[in-house]
């Protein structure tokens, strides 16, 4: 709909995706056919549903090894839980999604960031999102969230984990639109770039946060492109998550000067306290 700039799915068309899917992920095995037309089907509505074509991977590498359409096809334990990330982004999907830029909006605007029991006394995350920011330490993420990682999770965790709060905090303001993120962890891109999650170490725990920030991609219609930046670069959020908000007053007065912007409410606050 080029008047509304939207792609949208039918109402039908939802409900056969979703009785398809649910069929599927109480199965263990079926045919490379039968995988083939699900796969297609999925990949089609994919364009509407954001974050399907990434889980599509786990999905579509449990036929790989067969070469016949009669032959049988098992479907692992990631695949069944791209199966049910599908179910439930269907039953929240919306039916449409908006029709946005080319380009994202800058990572400059949007940037995340983690320390670990390592790097300070006060491990945490901190989050800068267009003028707007959070910081939070490890206990204190404990306290408001249910599914927190441990204080001496990888760093790697946390650091999805910040990406995942953003999106929850954030998410109403960031609806509708394309936005670059800036991480400075290189396993927290490959894994949003990729959409899958590689190795032994905190699989399980990120996988699930994963699945819950393209779960709030779809219902809340907005995008993530991950854009690495080093971590001498990604000063906002690094001075948030570290709560060293002196450090973090300096930085927020270069970037209102580069973005030439008046001061903001969230300025006016650290001047005060």
């Amino acid at each position: 709909d080029t008047c509304r700039m939207q792609l949208r799915l039918s109402a039908s068309r939802v409900a056969q995706l979703q009785q398809l899917v649910q069929q599927f992920s109480t199965e263990r095995s079926c045919t490379k056919r039968q995988l083939d037309s699900l796969v297609g089907k999925l990949q089609w509505a994919s364009d509407v549903v954001y974050g399907g074509p990434l889980l599509l991977n786990y999905i579509r590498r449990c036929g790989g090894s067969c070469s016949k359409p009669h032959h049988k096809v098992y479907l692992r334990h990631e695949a069944r839980l791209a199966l049910q990330w599908w179910h439930a982004a269907l039953q929240q999907f919306n039916g449409y999604r908006s029709i946005q830029g080319c380009q994202p909006r800058p990572w400059q605007l949007l940037s995340t960031d983690a320390r670990g029991v390592w790097d300070t006394e006060v491990p945490g995350i901190g989050i800068f999102v267009d003028g707007g920011f959070c910081g939070l330490t490890a206990q204190q993420c404990q306290q408001l969230f249910a599914d927190a990682p441990a204080v001496a999770a990888p760093i790697q965790l946390w650091e999805l984990y910040a990406v995942l709060v953003m999106a929850r905090l954030y998410g109403s303001y960031l609806r509708g639109q394309y936005w670059q993120l800036g991480v400075d962890n290189s396993n927290v891109y490959a894994w949003l770039s990729t959409g899958t999650v590689k190795g032994e170490v905190c699989y399980e725990r990120a996988l699930q946060y994963l699945l819950q920030l393209f779960t709030l991609q779809v219902q809340l219609d907005f995008r993530l492109q991950p854009f690495w930046i080093s971590s001498s670069t990604n000063v906002l959020a690094d001075a948030a998550s570290r709560q060293e908000w002196g450090a973090f007053r300096a930085a927020l007065r270069g970037w209102l000067r580069r973005q030439r912007r008046g001061p903001v409410p969230a300025l006016a606050f650290l001047q005060r306290s």
